[in-house]
């Protein structure tokens, strides 16, 4: 196996001058300026500083009282149907204002039961929530006022080749999502919706993320890059080459949060560098 680390580093030095300034010479007949008359004014009274705002109370809403008969299918098709994506690009409309959502995912009226729909975003991709009825369904409110940027689907153990998404804005098919594998579904443009639902025969998913602007944002997470370790879970499999198998995942506590090979960042930083090494000679 060859590993080849490449370090590049970059030193740049400042120079400061600490030469002292030029003093001009006295005036041998420079005679004392006679001083002022006391018509000066005196200084200015400093201006009393502005009290601070309060701080905003915190978003806790509960999210909206939708009823399961409301998650109904849309009747139209999207006149912009999101794209599926590998990863979510630096370019993604509305990156600078997205955050994870607040969510509650539920069984529509139309759909087949299929029991706890717990295992759909508990943040740990080994869990699976499965449905292997011929109708299956699962949604989720959103707060008024929402606009839809983005989905994180991360697939179960069975790979799916359709999934007809529904929102305000109309329905679109999106596929084929892989198994154990994630995909971001991107809305360009962002979507007004106050729900999204996912429907399928013999509907699976390892987990589900929801993106946007307006809504009410996701608790935060927990994950620190400093803690987590590749999961011993047999990672390489040896083949044409050695490659890494899907379900490797960098595990925190005992979640299986991200999947990846490494984690670059701080506890208390907004975002972390994951490293995934597909394969090696």
């Amino acid at each position: 196996m060859r590993v080849i680390l490449t370090l590049l580093l970059l030193v740049a030095s400042l120079g400061c001058d600490r030469s002292e300034p030029d003093t001009p010479a006295p005036t041998p007949d420079a005679t004392p300026a006679a001083p002022t008359p006391s018509t000066a004014s005196a200084p200015p009274t400093p201006a009393e500083p502005e009290p601070e705002a309060p701080p905003a109370p915190a978003d806790d809403r509960p999210l909206p009282s939708l009823a399961p008969a409301a998650l109904d299918r849309a009747g139209a098709a999207m006149t912009a149907a999101p794209k599926m994506r590998k990863s979510l690009s630096t370019d993604a409309p509305g990156l600078d204002t997205m955050r994870a959502l607040s969510v509650q995912w539920r069984a529509p009226t139309w759909a087949d039961d299929a029991g706890s729909l717990d295992a759909v975003d508990d943040d740990d991709n080994r869990t699976v929530w499965s449905c292997g009825a011929a109708t299956c369904g699962v949604g989720t409110p959103l707060d008024e006022g929402t606009r839809l940027h983005a989905v994180r689907w991360v697939g179960s153990d069975t790979a799916l080749d359709t999934v007809r998404v529904h929102t305000d804005a109309g329905f679109a098919d999106v596929g084929p999502l892989p198994a154990r594998r994630s995909r971001w579904l991107v809305f360009d443009p962002p979507v007004a919706t106050t729900k999204l639902v996912f429907e399928a025969s013999a509907l699976s998913v390892g987990d589900v993320e929801v993106f946007g602007s307006g809504g009410l944002p996701k608790a935060p997470s927990t994950f620190d890059p400093t803690q987590a370790a590749v999961a011993p879970e047999d990672p390489w499999a040896e083949l044409a080459q050695w490659r890494l198998r899907a379900e490797v995942c960098l595990e925190h506590g005992s979640t299986c949060e991200i999947r990846g090979t490494a984690a670059l960042g701080t506890p208390t930083g907004r975002l972390a560098l994951i490293e995934a090494i597909h394969r090696t000679d």
